[in-house]
């Protein structure tokens, strides 16, 4: 008799390498293509260029580097993924423009990344884009949303559960490392505080306000770590990935609008997978 665990694993490993619509796969890809795109077109790179020698202290991704390469150097290889993303958008070699939109956007962070403050803008985006830098789909008729394959089919659900998975592991270790005080709302009020006090926060008032209602702060922490721990089961459901992305959408521009911390991304992001894998699929019934 098969244990319970064998039979959950496989149940797993069947939904995720099951045949899925090519479709879907180019509709997701380009859209994660899009967000890597944004990334690179709106941020001024070439500023890594200053930082001191003596204080570039390398990320892993970049650790080849002999020293901080030149601004030129950072903007042309911006400029090449912003190119690699306009030839997935307009289907011309699209899987050769994501991998260079990819690993454009992976060196440029890395080295933004190795002045001591990693990224965590780029993070999401950088790992849930791996299983379309890998996958070989999107290469049946996509004009016929019933054509399926496996390589089309586990991309996107792998890039879904990347998703889930980092958002679950936000939560878990704010309760690791700060047990149940993190749910405080005495916690979350000093937090909007000091956002307000800063010149982060576009809107310092409205964080102040939040900060000494008594009940807000801990309504806040509580839902922003259900949300998280919520993430698998909001993703496994088809018909909770849509709202899921809408939650992501409000709970980082709540943090936009009270601290500052922009993570307009992370929407992007969690947007480009959830929502079309969110809609059902016509035609045929397929494991979601």
């Amino acid at each position: 008799m098969r244990s319970p665990n064998v039979h959950v694993l496989g149940g797993l490993d069947r939904r995720l390498v099951a045949p899925g619509p090519a479709a879907r796969f180019e509709t997701v890809r380009t859209g994660l293509a899009v967000v890597l795109g944004i990334r690179l077109a709106l941020r001024h790179w070439s500023a890594a260029a200053a930082i001191p020698d003596p204080l570039f202290r390398r990320a892993f991704v970049v650790a080849w580097l002999p020293s901080v390469p030149p601004g030129w150097l950072l903007n042309v290889v911006a400029v090449a993924g912003v190119v690699g993303a306009m030839a997935v958008v307009a289907r011309m070699s699209p899987r050769i423009g994501f991998v260079v939109a990819w690993l454009a956007l992976l060196f440029v962070a890395g080295v933004w990344g190795s002045a001591g403050k990693i990224m965590h803008n780029d993070v999401l985006l950088l790992l849930t884009a791996v299983p379309f830098v890998v996958a070989k789909g999107g290469t049946a008729n996509t004009r016929d949303g019933a054509d399926r394959s496996v390589g089309d089919g586990w991309p996107p659900r792998a890039a879904l559960m990347i998703i889930a998975a980092v958002y679950f592991i936000a939560g878990v270790q704010k309760l690791h490392h700060s047990g149940l005080d993190w749910i405080s709302g005495d916690n979350m009020a000093w937090v909007l505080r000091q956002g307000a006090a800063g010149a982060a926060s576009p809107f310092p008032g409205l964080a102040r306000s939040i900060a000494n209602a008594p009940p807000l702060p801990f309504l806040i922490v509580v839902g922003s770590i259900v949300f998280e721990l919520a993430a698998p089961l909001m993703l496994w459901w088809r018909r909770g990935r849509i709202p899921f992305a809408v939650g992501a959408a409000c709970l980082h521009g709540a943090i936009w609008l009270t601290i500052g911390l922009d993570y307009y991304g992370w929407i992007l992001t969690v947007a480009a997978v959830a929502v079309p894998l969110g809609r059902p699929i016509q035609h045929r019934k397929e494991p979601v």
